[in-house]
């Protein structure tokens, strides 16, 4: 069944939510804008304008304003690094509820501030560029599965591939969506899977994953589990906490 054919300004926008680990940050940043250009081109969309955007941390925020500032320099950091073409920022209310309109300024100046102080991209390293690859193999073995699902058609491969859980991210807020796939942190804090679930990967990816996990557990010297995976969630919000720094301490 052949796409529908595209409708309204000629601009198409892709964006990525930030883990915090530079490395695979911009890798990931780098692979989606790759793929998005790939697949728009499959389906017959290449004369637009493309671009990538980076979503400043997502989870839970620390509660006072000097750690939370540090996590929203951080994600300007990553944005200048990847050569990202906008930046959703935060604010230091985060983790208190909706922003006011002069947090919000403070978070873009922050974040814009250190956007001025970067002055080149991350270089291509082998380390950066197999994470790329990685990356790109999960996203196409999802997106080639959904369009073989949808008969070729997008909107209705995702939708086939949702209810599948081929189409799948953890801690899903939507309850059309599976949420079976379970993510962890590994030595270096980027996100592997602890569970792929219903994600069609293949062998080398998983192993990769895995690979990456034992290397934790070896620095850790104990097993990671799904309550390692919770613990993750809360990681970037409690920092600092264990080592007697918490209120300036």
């Amino acid at each position: 069944m052949p796409s529908p054919s595209g409708q309204g300004v000629k601009h198409y926008s892709m964006g990525l939510c930030q883990s915090l680990n530079i490395l695979q940050d911009v890798a990931g940043l780098w692979a989606l804008e790759e793929a998005g250009k790939k697949y728009l081109a499959l389906q017959g969309h290449e004369d637009l304008f493309f671009s990538i955007a980076t979503h400043e941390w997502m989870q839970a925020f620390p509660t006072d304003a000097p750690r939370a500032y540090a996590v929203i320099v951080l994600g300007g950091i990553i944005a200048a690094l990847a050569g990202a073409t906008q930046i959703i920022t935060k604010s230091t209310h985060e983790a208190e509820g909706i922003p006011t309109k002069e947090a919000n300024a403070d978070g873009v100046r922050a974040t814009r501030m250190a956007i001025g102080l970067m002055r080149s991209r991350l270089p291509a390293s082998p380390e950066v560029m197999e994470e790329k690859r990685i990356i790109m193999k999960e996203a196409c073995a999802i997106l080639d599965k959904a369009l073989e699902m949808g008969e070729g058609d997008p909107v209705v491969g995702a939708l086939r591939s949702l209810q599948a859980g081929v189409l799948d991210i953890p801690w899903a807020p939507n309850r059309h969506v599976a949420g079976k796939v379970i993510p962890i942190l590994d030595a270096a804090r980027a996100v592997r899977y602890l569970h792929h679930a219903g994600l069609p990967l293949d062998n080398e990816v998983l192993d990769y994953h895995r690979e990456k996990i034992r290397e934790r557990e070896k620095k850790e010297g104990r097993p990671v589990d799904f309550e390692a995976a919770i613990q993750d969630v809360t990681e970037v919000s409690q920092m600092l906490k264990a080592c007697g720094y918490e209120n300036g301490h």
